[in-house]
């Protein structure tokens, strides 16, 4: 008895069972998914089709067993395509940390979305690579041939041709090797266009009518399982993992022995949707975390700083500036540190709410939300010169349009939140602060140059504006 294993099993997972159990198939099924209670009703109605296949649920130990993985778990549809991404991180990073534990060493079939991503990050981690493909471009192509066999008043399998590339919008169809009953078919560049955009996107107008798509997708998974599990050699379409690029895109590819390759018969340039899945998986993966401070980072205050420190410091002192080369004001003027905190519940709401928002700040940290950077904001504002300092921070960032993920108010050592929070890249405009951080392994730090905050320390970077920070981050 041949025993495989459905991960996360929802429309697809139960489309595909069912479809096995339909072949009489002499096989055995676990399920392994957290809804416990709906799997278990619907394990009971799928037996009750006195098929000789069995399905129970289970859980990764019983994995030891199985010789084929099917991975059919996925993260609902979020508009916003860098939280779908981050999403579907944390999600097929528990299945693998759990696969691993076991000594699992068949194939993995990646059903989930976004396929090809998926079907990278499961290569990557597994040992055994060349035992993972992703379905890709399958169901593209079955749409394909769907739209063709209706063009051409045809039965679907007398179509042939390919789409490679992403599952997604950039996807390849490979109109030379488009042949009907083995006659090559000759289209206008419109014709091909139209049919195109139809495969392209189908799946959406299916998903707004039924919520989603299950039945094409299950017939491309149950057709390979077939295949694998009868030990057959064969070729197919499918996403595939190019260590020498380190993604998978969909090619033509040979299963041989359980396990697949390209098939040497084809060479066709790839590169057109190699950079969006680079891109993809980059987004996917970054998990690295920007603490920045806020005065005199993101604000620019200097100029506000140094005309109310004049006007204090002739009420209240008199003696002028005594060290040009200070950075601070109060060291500036060699205030007492009564006059600083004087100068400060007098001066620093006012002083707060005329700073300026450094040029770009939006535009830069718009960008790094969208290639996955978690945005810290680390600030030691705090109530004795602020009625909420949370609320009021948060309500001047809003306004001033600085996007964000964290905010955290009256920080004492910025060195500890930044261990806490696993900062990775640091940014503010004291000395002393970027020092103390640096001393943490791992950390790049960077400093806000505005002219006095003279730092000795040679690893910490000196910018001049987030664009520089953003060059260093993102290796432009």
């Amino acid at each position: 008895m041949n025993k495989i294993a459905v991960i996360g099993c929802g429309n697809v997972g139960f489309t595909i069972i069912y479809g096995l159990m339909t072949l009489n198939t002499n096989l055995e099924v676990t399920i392994i998914d957290n809804d416990k209670e709906k799997i278990l009703s619907n394990i009971s109605d799928l037996n009750h089709s006195l098929s000789i296949t069995k399905v129970k649920l289970g859980d990764y130990e019983d994995l030891n067993q199985c010789e084929t993985i099917v991975i059919t778990a996925g993260i609902k549809p979020i508009s916003n395509r860098t939280k779908f991404l981050k999403e579907s991180y944390k999600m097929i990073n528990i299945i693998m940390e759990n696969i691993n534990k076991t000594k699992f060493n068949g194939n993995i079939i990646v059903v989930s979305n976004p396929n090809d991503v998926l079907t990278t990050y499961v290569s990557k981690n597994y040992l055994y690579p060349n035992k993972v493909i992703g379905t890709g471009t399958m169901l593209d192509q079955n749409r394909l041939k769907y739209y063709l066999s209706e063009k051409y008043q045809v039965n679907p399998n007398e179509v042939q041709g390919m789409v490679i590339g992403e599952h997604g919008k950039c996807q390849k169809v490979l109109w030379n090797t488009i042949k009907i009953k083995n006659i090559e078919i000759s289209l206008l560049e419109e014709e091909k266009k139209i049919i195109e955009e139809k495969v392209i996107n189908i799946a959406n107008e299916i998903v707004k009518k039924k919520g989603y798509t299950n039945y094409g997708i299950a017939s491309c998974v149950i057709n390979i399982l077939e295949k694998i599990l009868n030990n057959e050699t064969f070729k197919l379409i499918g996403s595939f993992y190019n260590k020498e690029l380190g993604i998978s895109y969909s090619y033509p590819l040979l299963c041989k022995d359980k396990e697949f390759s390209y098939d040497c018969d084809y060479n066709f340039d790839i590169n057109f949707c190699v950079s969006k899945i680079k891109h993809e998986y980059f987004i996917f993966q970054n998990n690295k975390v920007i603490g920045i401070d806020l005065d005199d980072t993101i604000t620019n205050i200097q100029e506000e700083m140094k005309k109310y420190a004049a006007i204090f410091d002739k009420e209240n002192n008199g003696k002028g500036i005594v060290d040009v080369n200070k950075y601070l004001v109060g060291e500036m003027y060699g205030w007492t540190d009564e006059l600083k905190d004087k100068f400060f519940l007098t001066y620093r709401r006012k002083i707060i709410k005329e700073a300026k928002i450094r040029k770009n700040v939006s535009k830069i940290f718009h960008k790094w939300q969208g290639l996955g950077y978690k945005i810290v904001i680390i600030t030691a504002r705090n109530s004795r010169y602020y009625n909420n300092p949370y609320q009021d921070t948060y309500a001047y960032l809003v306004k001033h349009h600085v996007p964000f993920d964290e905010l955290i108010v009256n920080v004492g050592l910025k060195k500890d939140i930044c261990l806490k929070y696993k900062v990775d890249y640091f940014v503010d405009d004291m000395p002393n602060n970027c020092m103390q951080v640096n001393e943490i392994e791992n950390i790049k730090v960077f400093i806000m140059d505005n002219g006095n905050n003279y730092c000795d320390d040679k690893n910490i970077i000196r910018i001049k504006n987030f664009e520089d920070m953003d060059k260093v981050i993102n290796d432009v």
